[in-house]
């Protein structure tokens, strides 16, 4: 990787799209914080956290210096293929040492319409450079 920040590029992916189905929780119970511009249809919807986070991480990533892209600007759903796709075309372009992708997801903290509690995060690595 490169030594100076803005040698490197951040390609920051937004997950599922907005059609993606399952990609929801169970119906918001009454006294629940979820902000409404996160939601539709009574239920916390991933596709709308990933890309608000995925914006944020992109401005505050620019703001200290770095090359930060929204690799997913669209609502609708990107195939894996086709995000994978994107990030190649960057390490092509600029070499793969030089790229870091990062990729948005809010994995479902629900059954149906039973919700469960949820702990801790995960990090999945290139295999062999964890």
């Amino acid at each position: 990787m490169a030594d100076k920040k803005s040698d490197i590029i951040v390609a920051v992916v937004a997950g599922h799209g907005k059609q993606v189905q399952g990609k929801w929780s169970p119906k918001i119970e009454k006294g629940m914080n979820i902000p409404s511009f996160l939601t539709e249809g009574g239920r916390f919807r991933e596709w709308k956290y990933a890309r608000v986070v995925a914006d944020d991480i992109v401005t505050i990533l620019k703001s200290y210096g770095y090359d930060a892209r929204l690799i997913v600007p669209e609502d609708d759903d990107v195939t894996l293929g086709e995000r994978v796709r994107r990030v190649n075309a960057l390490c092509t372009k600029y070499g793969a040492g030089k790229v870091l992708m990062l990729e948005i997801h809010a994995n479902a903290v629900g059954y149906g319409d039973k919700w469960e509690s949820a702990n801790g995060w995960e990090c999945y690595t290139t295999v062999g450079k964890t």
